[in-house]
C-alpha cells in the first residue's frame, strides 16, 4: 500500500476532577498508599515547635496478669524518666482493646504525654519506650498518637 502517511491528529479530552481517578482504582487494588500531609503550625514568638506523643499503655498481659503499680513505677524510672529527664505526664484510666483475635475487652491503662523537640534523638526514645514496654510486660501493641505543640517553659510570656 503506498500514500502518503496519515498526520499524526491531536485530541482534546475533558475530564471531570476526580474521574480519572477511577481509572487508577484496578492498578491501586492491594497496593499500600501513605501520605503525609504537613500543617504549619504557627506558634508565638515566645513559644517552641515542639511535638506531643501520647501513649497508651494497657495493663492487661497478652499471657494473663497485669502490670502493677510496683512494675509500672520501676518501668517510669528506669525508661520513661531516663529517656525524657525533662519530664512526662502520666494519666491512669479504663481502655477497651481488641486483640489481633478479634477478642474485645476492658482493662486498666496509663496514658502518657511527653513533649519534645522533634529532632531524632527525641523520636527514637519513643519508639524505644515503646519496644521496652512491650517486651518487658507482654503486650501486643502500645497505641501511639504524634501532635505537633507549641511549647512555653516560661510563666506569663
Amino acid at each position: 500500500m503506498g500514500g502518503t502517511a496519515a498526520a499524526p491528529r491531536t485530541v482534546t479530552v475533558t475530564v471531570r476532577p476526580f474521574i480519572w481517578l477511577l481509572g487508577l482504582a484496578p492498578l491501586l487494588a492491594g497496593c499500600t498508599l501513605e501520605m503525609r500531609v504537613e500543617h504549619q503550625l504557627l506558634c508565638r514568638t515566645n513559644e517552641m515547635r515542639w511535638v506531643r506523643e501520647t501513649l497508651y499503655f494497657g495493663a492487661t498481659r497478652v499471657h494473663g496478669g497485669e502490670v502493677d503499680a510496683a512494675q509500672w513505677t520501676d518501668f517510669e524510672k528506669s525508661v520513661l524518666l531516663e529517656r525524657f529527664p525533662r519530664g512526662f505526664t502520666v494519666f491512669t484510666g479504663k481502655g477497651h482493646w481488641r486483640d489481633d483475635s478479634g477478642v474485645a475487652f476492658d482493662e486498666a491503662v496509663r496514658v502518657v504525654t511527653i513533649d519534645h523537640a522533634d529532632d531524632v534523638s527525641g523520636n527514637a526514645a519513643v519508639r524505644r519506650v515503646i519496644s521496652d514496654y512491650r517486651v518487658r510486660f507482654d503486650q501486643e501493641a502500645v497505641l501511639h498518637e504524634r501532635s505537633a505543640a507549641c511549647v512555653s517553659l516560661k510563666d506569663g510570656d
